[in-house]
């Protein structure tokens, strides 16, 4: 292994058995050698948990919540869940859901969240707390929130234009970092450091934006397949879908569109013919 600033960039595995290998490739009992890919793994859990977590949420929810908090919070559940914070938010969302909780109430107070956010990240730097877990559990109530911002903005427009490829930048930016890493190391007389620390992120993701494109000419229906179909490689996708919307179709705003998802998971049972219209 060869570790640099206290993270392992690179593992072994030359000597690797066979468990070690499974785990490499899938993260069952631990971290995969594609380090973020942790999070589709514990994605998978936590939906074949969403059945039990939707039952406690209509008969006890808080004191699931306490419940939830305690195992996964002190990493009682061993290997179940790689990054326990991320159950307890899913949780929190399913609460959310469930309760109608208007998720937008925040969007107004966006700069004094941002605000907030930032000064718990200076805090962490200045301080030198290795901990994330009060970064991560308050994000989606702070720096979500700060992207009201955006809104009617051309930044926002900007950044619409982009979202299809935030999946694979999230699944394969590890890979090139760990190169362009290689690279500096090779090569630091050339690249400062600070250099390196401001266009590493940028040229990464300027390179699989790159990628993205030419893999999806030249590979469309496989690299649909292998990104989860999230892409239609056939042009005329969105004529079709446009073309098979009713005429009188009502159109919703994205406050009552999210009211109405809230209505559907809180009665799952009952009828929303109209929630995709």
């Amino acid at each position: 292994m060869k570790a640099c600033f206290g993270l392992v960039f690179f593992r072994d595995i030359t000597q690797a058995s066979p468990m070690q290998w499974l785990n490499m490739v899938t993260g069952a009992t631990e971290y995969p050698i594609n380090g973020p890919l942790y999070f589709v793994r514990d994605m998978i859990v936590m939906i074949l948990l969403a059945p039990l977590f939707g039952w406690m949420l209509r008969r006890f929810a808080w004191i699931g919540l306490a419940v939830i908090a305690v195992i996964f919070g002190t990493n009682q559940d061993g290997v179940l869940i790689m990054r326990g914070t991320s159950l307890i938010l899913f949780y929190i969302g399913g609460m959310a859901a469930v309760k109608g909780w208007n998720v937008l109430i925040l969007d107004k107070y966006a700069k004094y969240c941002l605000g907030a956010f930032i000064l718990l990240c200076l805090g962490k730097v200045l301080f030198a707390i290795d901990n994330k877990v009060i970064l991560v559990m308050t994000a989606p109530f702070l720096l979500w929130p700060s992207m009201a911002l955006l809104r009617h903005t051309k930044a926002e427009a900007w950044a619409l234009n982009y979202t299809k490829y935030s999946f694979f930048v999230f699944a394969a930016h590890m890979p090139f970092m760990v190169m362009s890493w290689w690279f500096v190391l090779h090569h630091a007389r050339f690249v400062p450091y600070a250099v390196y620390w401001f266009l590493a992120p940028v040229s990464v993701i300027a390179g699989l934006v790159a990628c993205h494109d030419l893999a999806m000419r030249r590979f469309p229906a496989a690299f649909s397949f292998v990104l989860g179909a999230r892409v239609s490689n056939k042009p005329a996708f969105a004529e079709r879908r446009k073309a098979s919307r009713p005429a009188n179709a009502p159109v919703y705003s994205a406050e009552e569109r999210m009211q109405r998802v809230h209505a559907v998971l809180a009665h799952p049972y009952r009828q929303h013919a109209d929630l995709q219209a």
